[in-house]
């Protein structure tokens, strides 16, 4: 019997995904080298092990010396926050935040705004949390609902139309000067 996942999106995010995927991997493919495994089309971690193995043992036959280094990256990028407990907080949502609790942003006094944004941590991993419990709220919210509209679908054009206004700016705010025949 063949386990095959089940997928909670709506068809508008798997559709984009499928798009974005088909414009991205040719070009990744020209980028990454061919010995990088995990994420790519038929080169799992299986055939990463598998392959550093014919190494292993064509360097034996040869009677050359091989140094191998494999790291767990695991440690380093956990896949939950040191805060999380599963036997006091259940189930693991990654929108929500496991960390000491703190007066919410629209309870401070505009006195106190500066002691609040000093007990923050500015740290990357801190800052990464955020945009991703940002993203996994809007997630739930938006296109994970049994009842998806094109919410998403708007939020995405939107938020792609102010990325290339801003990034373009320069050029239109100088347009406006041209005369045009």
């Amino acid at each position: 019997m063949e386990n095959k996942s089940i997928s909670l999106l709506s068809t508008a995010p798997k559709t984009f995904e499928s798009i974005v995927s088909d414009m991205i991997t040719p070009e990744l493919d020209r980028i990454i080298v061919d010995d990088q495994h995990g994420f790519r089309q038929s080169k799992t971690t299986t055939t990463n092990l598998l392959t550093l193995q014919h190494s292993i043992i064509d360097s034996f036959s040869a009677g050359l010396r091989m140094d191998v280094i494999y790291t767990d990256f695991a440690k380093a990028f956990d896949k939950y926050p040191n805060e999380y407990n599963s036997k006091v907080h259940g189930h693991y949502d990654p929108a929500r935040f496991y960390g000491a609790p703190d007066t919410p942003i629209s309870q401070v006094k505009l006195g106190e705004m500066t002691q609040w944004i000093g007990r923050r941590n500015k740290s990357p991993s801190a800052l990464a949390g955020l945009f991703s419990r940002a993203y996994w709220r809007w997630s739930h919210k938006y296109v994970q609902p049994k009842r998806a509209t094109v919410a998403p679908l708007i939020h995405i054009i939107t938020g792609s139309m102010l990325f290339f206004y801003t990034i373009n700016y320069g050029k239109i705010i100088r347009g406006r000067n041209y005369k045009h025949h």
